[in-house]
């Protein structure tokens, strides 16, 4: 009987010391994956620091407040970027404003935008983009984009007019 019980108190030894070892593994797989995540975070933030530092020196640099040769390059190829997001957010507006827009003549036919007569009585079109054009006067000595003649601040840029 002595035998069973010391076998039976190995046994239990053994598994107090297996759970006393999974504990200490889950509680170090507890702390590493919090300090994973404290990196994880620290990273994020630095990574908005840096952000925050590239677009403070990018405005610098856009007004001409700062010049490096380095940065100068990299900053026109930011603002050539700037200018392409620019163009294609107008041209979708436009696209835009043409389908909201309902086209009709005096007769009630549904007009092209294109078209300069009408299909149904053949009366001429007034064109609509022109108008629209001319009020465009300002041109920005950064980024060369035309501007509406009230503007204070350029449209694609931002920089004052």
């Amino acid at each position: 009987m002595s035998d069973l019980q010391a076998k039976i108190g190995d046994g239990l030894t053994k598994i107090q010391g297996s759970l006393q070892q999974g504990k200490q593994k889950l509680a170090t797989a507890q702390e590493v994956a919090q300090l994973k995540k404290n990196s994880a975070e620290a990273a994020a933030k630095r990574l908005e620091l840096i952000v925050a530092l590239g677009e403070q020196t990018y405005e610098l640099l856009r007004k001409e407040e700062i010049t490096l040769a380095g940065l100068t390059g990299l900053a026109q190829a930011i603002l050539d970027q700037d200018r392409l997001m620019y163009e294609t957010n107008k041209t979708i507006n436009e696209m835009n404003a043409k389908t909201e827009t309902d086209l009709t003549c005096e007769c009630g036919v549904h007009l092209n935008a294109n078209a300069k007569f009408c299909g149904g009585c053949g009366q001429k079109v007034e064109s609509r983009n022109k108008d629209q054009q001319d009020d465009y006067t300002l041109k920005c000595d950064t980024c060369k984009e035309l501007n509406p003649g009230d503007s204070h601040y350029c449209g694609c840029c931002g920089n004052k007019i």
